[in-house]
């Protein structure tokens, strides 16, 4: 598992278990934060999606962390879907 280079903030707690160094943490859905608060979460869970498996040498492992990261993945898409103008200048760095 690979994970990306931007920091990490209260997403994954970096101690050994069964899915590896990794133990997903899933995160609130946006219908239970403020509007307010929308954006940071949106970045929070682009964080966390920027981790890498490997699933051509071990396709069971960290199974927990890719639901995790496939949940994330769904949300995001169903709030840029029913949303408007949630791209915003912030959410660019995290993107490229």
């Amino acid at each position: 598992m690979l994970a990306c280079t931007q920091p990490a903030i209260e997403m994954v707690l970096e101690t050994p278990g069964s899915n590896g160094p990794f133990q997903p943490v899933a995160l609130m859905h946006f219908r239970d934060v403020p509007p307010a608060e929308q954006e940071k979460l949106f970045i929070q869970k682009l964080r966390q999606c920027c981790v890498l498996f490997d699933f051509v040498s071990d396709p069971l492992s960290d199974l927990k962390w890719k639901e995790v990261k496939r949940a994330a993945l769904s949300e995001m898409v169903e709030y840029i879907t029913h949303n408007r103008n949630v791209i915003t200048e912030p959410i660019y760095p995290e993107v490229v």
